[in-house]
């Protein structure tokens, strides 16, 4: 929750803020409303039979790190990069 928060006040600030999360069985958006001046992008994660909790936890940093990488172009452009 802390961290659709922090993109908020960073948004209200004037920042341009995107927060990605992982698509886990077909979700496509937060438990809560965010605020609109928040871009949020849902990264599919598709569950895979037999995948331990290390397995999984490994998988979902890489296909994040792959879509962050995919998406921002030059790294300098990115300020702050918060995960949890």
């Amino acid at each position: 929750m802390h961290t659709l928060a922090l993109a908020e006040a960073m948004a209200r600030a004037g920042a341009d803020v995107t927060v990605r999360t992982l698509g886990r069985g077909g979700d496509r958006a937060f438990f809560r409303p965010v605020d609109p001046a928040v871009a949020v992008r849902v990264v599919p994660f598709e569950a895979r039979d037999g995948e331990g909790v290390g397995e999984r936890i490994l998988r979902a940093i890489d296909v994040l790190a792959q879509d962050l990488a995919a998406g921002l172009g030059d790294p300098g452009d990115r300020g702050v990069v918060h995960a949890q």
